[in-house]
């Protein structure tokens, strides 16, 4: 059985970032910021269009400021924000 090709990454890159975390009333106590990344993805995903939305899979909508889950063999992207939809012809 051949497979589709339903997700590609085309370009990746990282950026760092720095967090500070409150305490439970607001204050920030003098503690170091912590190291984050920010990962960026651009990728193709096959689609499909049903009922004016982009459904990928059988339940997940691809809409801008959403955030979407996808399994790979190699990697999970989980909880990843759409920013951007471009249709391919």
């Amino acid at each position: 059985m051949a497979k589709r090709k339903v997700f590609e990454i085309i370009d990746k890159s990282a950026r760092d970032t720095y967090v500070l975390t409150s305490d439970t009333f607001g204050n920030y106590p003098d503690v170091e910021p912590e190291l984050r990344k920010y990962i960026f993805v651009k990728a193709k995903i096959k689609a499909k269009e049903k009922g004016g939305k982009l459904i990928f899979g059988e339940e997940q909508i691809l809409s801008v400021g959403q955030s979407i889950n996808i399994v790979t063999n190699k990697f999970v992207f989980q909880n990843y924000r759409v920013a951007e939809i471009k249709p391919t012809k």
